[in-house]
């Protein structure tokens, strides 16, 4: 019966599509005729299926043995009293055969882990056994019989510390005597379902004969309509882009208009700095010639500068270094000394100590020439250690005295040399040879303790090469003092 009502609806769907579709056709107004007339009879074969149900047994037709039991089934009322139960067997009697449907009883007092067990019988033959969970939620208990049945057994379970009671017991179902009247309801159903299948078929026909020939129509005017469309498109954009044009066409007038303004500004200011650029290329001719004399003058000063240099820092960076050096190495023979002297003071005073104490039983003789070695040994390393700072500390001295030295010599070698070409009628050789001749003597002063006293500059003609230190002039008994010249050499 549920399939007939599927096809019924399949067939108003396709009735809404057609009527959704809004086909003109001679035919359409009977075809909407027939499929109002299946809703109609569709609306009745529901009512006649709701009158199929099964409803709630009428109370004459238990004869049960307890009163208060009988009270509870099928009762709406809110009054009854619950029947207190535990581990007890209720049996609920038919007065004749009967087809029960379901049953649903509400309790008090359940768990979850609760059952009760049902049996159903025929006379005396058991046609239905079965234990049921109560609902997880609520005391409830519901089972599906769908049988005919004489009398009923319902099994409570035992509680021990728990009181438990049945409020209602519901059974629906249907007498033997309704079945007349639903074979009846049947027989106006069914033929009510070969006359909607009838229409329904005759309809679906009709509906596929006119599908085909309306879609055709449908597709012509959904291209017609998309085409349209498509020139109406057209036509928006072709005035878009006219109007586009006609705007960019200003825009290009207005440019070149201000174009034309701003060239004959820039020839104007293209003549004004043709102008410029002639006055600064006579400008740049001139200090072009300026430049020649001064790189002439400037090549005669080179050539003439022949005088000690007043910058010092090269000299004064590398005694610097050399200085710092001689005290960083004077430092651990302080620290020798240092740890000697503590070491020697705590000592005596130890042995001091142990003398005083054992002051008859110690030769002290023997003990002091027993401690001589280690006493002569640090006395030596003293000695040494002394010698080595006085030796670094004499270095750093003469270093700085050296600097001292070589900055007087600087200072004099400039003022003489300037005071040495005033007002005096030389040439260039005469001045050239004097200022040689003072420089090797201020020299020779500055490296005295290096240079033979009796050593004089011999004066050369300017083509000839001018006689620089013998080496026999030089004492080269000690390496140190050969190093110690280049060094002065390189930093003058």
């Amino acid at each position: 019966m549920s399939e007939d009502l599927e096809l019924i609806d399949e067939s108003e769907e396709e009735s809404a599509e057609l009527n959704s579709e809004k086909l003109i056709h001679p035919e359409t107004v009977n075809l909407d005729k027939e499929i109002e007339a299946i809703s109609e009879s569709k609306e009745l074969s529901k009512k006649l299926l709701n009158e199929l149900e099964p409803d709630l047994l009428p109370s004459v037709l238990f004869s049960t043995t307890s009163q208060r039991l009988r009270g509870i089934i099928n009762d709406t009322e809110a009054d009854v009293l619950p029947i207190q139960t535990n581990n007890t067997t209720h049996t609920i009697r038919l007065n004749s055969l009967t087809y029960v449907d379901a049953i649903y009883i509400e309790g008090v007092g359940y768990s979850l882990y609760d059952s009760l067990s049902f049996r159903c019988y025929v006379d005396k033959e058991v046609v239905f056994s079965k234990e049921v969970k109560c609902h997880k939620s609520r005391s409830d208990f519901a089972i599906n019989i769908e049988r005919l049945v004489t009398h009923i057994e319902i099994k409570t379970p035992s509680k021990m510390f728990t009181s438990t009671s049945l409020k209602s017991i519901c059974v629906t179902g249907t007498e033997l005597k309704a079945f007349g009247e639903i074979e009846k309801t049947f027989r106006e159903v069914t033929s009510t379902k070969l006359d909607i299948l009838k229409k329904c078929n005759e309809a679906t026909d009709k509906f596929e004969k006119y599908k085909d020939e309306y879609s055709e129509i449908f597709n012509t005017k959904e291209k017609l309509q998309s085409e349209i469309e498509k020139q109406e498109k057209l036509k928006e954009s072709c005035s878009g882009d006219l109007l586009y044009l006609n705007e960019k066409l200003d825009k290009r007038k207005k440019a070149v208009n201000i174009a034309a303004t701003e060239l004959s500004d820039r020839q104007r200011d293209l003549e004004s700095l043709d102008r410029d650029l002639t006055k600064e290329r006579e400008k740049f001719n001139q200090l072009a010639k300026d430049i020649s004399i001064k790189e002439s003058e400037l090549r005669t000063l080179k050539s003439n500068i022949n005088l000690f240099p007043s910058e010092l820092s090269d000299y004064a960076k590398e005694g610097g270094k050399s200085l710092n050096r001689y005290m960083l190495i004077s430092v651990l023979p302080m620290l020798v000394i240092a740890f000697i002297s503590i070491h020697l003071y705590f000592s005596a005073a130890d042995l001091a100590d142990y003398v005083k104490d054992n002051s008859g039983n110690v030769d002290l003789a023997e003990v002091i020439i027993s401690r001589l070695p280690y006493v002569l040994l640090s006395f030596t390393i003293l000695g040494a250690c002394s010698s080595l700072i006085y030796r670094f500390i004499s270095e750093a001295i003469r270093i700085t005295e050296q600097k001292l030295n070589l900055s007087k010599v600087s200072i004099i070698a400039k003022d003489v040399s300037d005071a040495s070409c005033s007002s005096l009628d030389f040439s260039d050789d005469e001045i050239y040879e004097k200022r040689v001749s003072l420089k090797m003597e201020l020299l020779k002063e500055h490296l005295k303790t290096y240079i033979r006293e009796d050593y004089h500059y011999k004066e050369k003609s300017k083509n000839k090469p001018i006689e620089s230190v013998e080496p026999n002039d030089i004492d080269h008994n000690s390496d140190d003092i050969d190093d110690e010249v280049d060094n002065d050499e390189r930093n003058e």
